[in-house]
């Protein structure tokens, strides 16, 4: 067992990247793999081979600790459940097996209790974002659609912005929203707050924009153009998607300065 240390290989030549539990007879540890239900892996190796009590230990104990496994998918700190399964593992290789599938139990109703409420925090963050996005684009098809404020083009033109900003964020939000890591124990309604704080970053971000263009300080070819609020709505929307777009361009601006 002593054979068994971070950066070697196991006996199946996958790579140990950590060392969970470690005695004279069995070693518990991680392995480097894309595959996060096969990460933590146990070799058992009793001293005097005719011993069969800690094999028979594990068999009671194996269902449920694969059980756990399974789940590693749903935790955003998948080391720290992994020392927790160690730990579990290692109570039930060396004393009562019987308290050790409970404790597992307990570890599984965590985790999906837990993952219900990432699930939960996630859905109320991008339908919050999603309706004020579809919100402000349906007041924009309605201005276009009926014409209003023909007379002052300008607001047209902040409309539109608007709407594309929205865009640009729900975008933004919507293809890294699995990568987020949301905080236990939140309200709700936090998580609402928080789309709302996305989509006004985005709307501020594209009437900044919007502005630095009218006044060619970037991007003024946009001005040049036939049709110049088909430019507007594109630098929009990447306003709204990038979160450094903006800061970026008003550092430029300081320097130049």
């Amino acid at each position: 067992m002593r054979s068994f240390v971070k950066g070697s290989k196991d006996i199946s030549g996958d790579l140990i990247t950590r060392i969970f539990s470690l005695s004279d007879e069995y070693v518990i540890y991680e392995i480097k793999t894309p595959h996060i239900s096969d990460s933590i892996k146990i070799q058992i190796d009793t001293i005097i081979e005719e011993d069969k009590i800690l094999i028979e230990r594990f068999d009671k104990i194996r269902l449920k600790y694969n059980q756990v496994k399974g789940l590693l998918y749903k935790v955003n700190d998948d080391t720290s459940l992994k020392t927790r399964i160690a730990h579990i593992l290692s109570q039930g290789l060396t004393a009562d097996t019987d308290s050790c599938n409970t404790e597992f139990d307990n570890l599984i109703y965590e985790i999906n209790i837990n993952y219900r409420d990432q699930f939960n925090h996630r859905l109320s963050y991008i339908v919050t974002i999603m309706i004020l996005t579809l919100i402000s684009i349906s007041v924009s098809v309605v201005i276009h659609c009926n014409n209003y404020s023909n007379h002052l083009s300008i607001i047209n033109e902040m409309i539109y912005l608007i709407s594309a900003g929205c865009l640009g964020g729900f975008i933004s939000v919507s293809r890294r929203l699995n990568a987020m890591i949301f905080e236990k124990d939140v309200h709700r309604a936090i998580y609402v707050i928080y789309g709302i704080e996305r989509i006004f970053i985005s709307v501020v971000g594209s009437i900044i924009i919007y502005f630095s263009i009218k006044s060619n300080l970037i991007f003024g070819l946009v001005n040049e153009l036939d049709k110049p609020i088909y430019g507007f709505i594109v630098f929009g929307v990447l306003a709204g998607f990038s979160e450094t777009l903006i800061p970026n361009l008003l550092i430029k601006l300081e320097n130049d300065q």
